[in-house]
């Protein structure tokens, strides 16, 4: 029989837990080392779908993208709104006997990653992280690299659609359609905060999650200040479609050093928040 301890060494062998951000929570979330695994479910969050269809499936093991327990939370109990979300989870993960262990921004850097992943979907050449982690410049967060021939914005946009789940929201994108890009940056999950770096790097187009009106905005405002690198367009992709596009080589990656245990890859549950777009 296969442990949980067996499975988070084998998860730890190619998405080293250790490479996760001091903020992320990544690792066991629930579970004991000697239980025993038969059947695991990889997703990218923990929601009341995604536990339901481990359920069903008779799942003991979920591996999620994203933690169940993220933010600090000092107790389980309604004193406080994250007390009660994680009660609220950790009671739908327990009576279902599922237990729990998350890959986070530990899988956002490392080899085979969300990022890798994405880069040799869209065929980046040369790619490099946009932060490069001090002991190792090939690991780290976000990817930056060429496209082997420059393309326009707006047929980037069409190649990124067809790549990633579809969901109610659209891709938003900010720039001219006709424009030239070929030196692209990608950083799936919240990407806003590393507007510097993109920019450092010389990217003709960032695509990432989650961007804000006012951080966004500021970007095109960039784009007419001669002091400021290049004219940069931006590509905001619905967070949770583009990170379930690793879960095919998280799969992969898990049965060549897991033997027994049967895989259920979750990547077609839709676990975007956003139901309908009118």
């Amino acid at each position: 029989m296969v442990t949980l301890k067996e499975v988070y060494d084998a998860v730890d062998s190619f998405y080293p837990f250790a490479l996760q951000e001091p903020w992320d929570n990544s690792g066991v979330q629930i579970g004991f080392q000697a239980q025993t695994v038969s059947k695991i479910a990889l997703s990218v969050d923990v929601t009341p779908g995604i536990i339901k269809e481990c359920k069903s499936n008779n799942v003991d093991l979920l591996i999620s993208h994203h933690p169940s327990f993220f933010r600090a939370t000092a107790s389980i109990s309604e004193a406080t709104p994250q007390g009660i979300l994680a009660g609220c989870l950790t009671g739908m993960l327990t009576e279902s006997r599922l237990m729990h262990i998350s890959c986070h921004t530990s899988a956002d850097k490392a080899r085979y990653g969300v990022a890798d992943v994405f880069i040799e979907l869209l065929g980046l050449d040369q790619a490099m992280p946009i932060i490069p982690e001090p002991h190792d410049g090939t690991l780290g967060i976000g990817r930056i690299g060429n496209l082997e021939n420059a393309t326009t914005l707006l047929q980037l946009a069409h190649t990124l659609k067809s790549i990633i789940p579809e969901t109610s929201r659209p891709l938003l994108v900010a720039g001219d359609a006709r424009r030239t890009v070929q030196r692209v940056a990608i950083l799936p999950g919240a990407g806003d905060s590393e507007f510097t770096a993109v920019r450092r790097a010389n990217a003709d187009v960032y695509i990432t999650s989650d961007l804000r009106h006012h951080p966004a905005l500021d970007q095109l405002t960039l784009n007419y200040t001669p002091e400021v690198n290049g004219d940069l367009a931006l590509i905001d992709v619905p967070h949770s479609a583009v990170e379930s596009v690793f879960l095919r080589k998280f799969e992969l990656l898990l049965e060549d050093r897991v033997k027994g245990v049967e895989i259920l890859n979750l990547s077609d549950v839709n676990t975007d928040p956003w139901n309908f777009a009118v």
